[in-house]
């Protein structure tokens, strides 16, 4: 099965199956420089997103994780076409009204059929702070499990959205992964109730459990507020993609840091 990613920046990215089938997460475009304002805090962003008229050209389904400015703003609602699929958690329903999306829970599971592909789209738990206070209060998040199955074959793929590790994470997903495309940042760590996303030991913790044979970090140092620099995470034996390009995941053209 051959499928490709297109990191657009922060959690943007879009994937593509076999030159047939594509889906989408969490479409972020504001420009460089663009300052977001949060609950307590001021964020601005560092890199601007790399895309061309291309990349979100004929998009199956979007996933929306959670109605944060950082994942899903105006400039990105306008590249959902009225033709594709839009799953959303509850919180970014209302901002989605005037597009046919659905919204899907924690533990549901969503079907799309395209030519002889067919995938099954689950929604997971994310926790997206340390403390239960904090996560009552930031809201809920969507992580998404992909059973992608093409003729006889089978890819299994995780986007964690924001979160930190946590146990029920692990038990809701119903097997191990080939890829895994996880959101850091280690936002907020030093403050109560965070962090409010993973750090490196958290993914680590996920790597191990669940043993991806590619993973893709992304949510990293596009705005000021995240706090997992680039070069720990290649320290740390992940390949930090470039945004803005196709890049092939399961063949040889992909690389890989054997140090981790």
């Amino acid at each position: 099965m051959k499928i490709e990613l297109f990191h657009v920046g922060i959690a943007t990215c879009v994937l593509r199956i076999n030159d047939q089938l594509k889906i989408a997460i969490d479409p972020a475009l504001f420009e460089k420089g663009t300052k977001l304002k949060f609950k307590t805090f001021e964020s601005e962003r560092l890199k601007s997103p790399r895309f061309d008229k291309e990349t979100f050209e004929d998009i199956d389904v979007w996933l929306i994780s959670h109605f944060h400015e950082d994942h899903i703003d105006r400039l990105g609602k306008e590249k959902i076409a009225q033709n594709s699929v839009v799953l959303s958690n509850k919180d970014a329903f209302a901002f989605l009204a005037d597009i046919n999306s659905k919204e899907i829970r924690w533990k549901e599971t969503y079907v799309f059929v395209k030519g002889n592909i067919v995938v099954e789209i689950q929604a997971i738990p994310a926790y997206h702070a340390s403390s239960f206070l904090m996560r009552k209060w930031i809201g809920k998040v969507n992580g998404y499990y992909l059973t992608v199955i093409a003729d006889s074959e089978v890819k299994k793929i995780y986007f964690t959205s924001d979160t930190v590790f946590h146990r029920n994470i692990i038990q809701a997903l119903p097997e191990k992964v080939d890829l895994l495309i996880a959101n850091l940042g280690n936002v907020q760590a030093n403050k109560r109730g965070g962090p409010l996303t993973m750090d490196i030991p958290m993914l680590h913790k996920f790597v191990e459990i669940l043993t991806p044979s590619v993973v893709v970090p992304v949510h990293i140092n596009d705005l000021s507020h995240y706090e997992t620099p680039e070069e720990s995470i290649v320290e740390a034996g992940y390949t930090v993609v470039e945004t803005g390009k196709w890049h092939e995941l399961f063949n040889h053209q992909y690389p890989r840091d054997e140090k981790r």
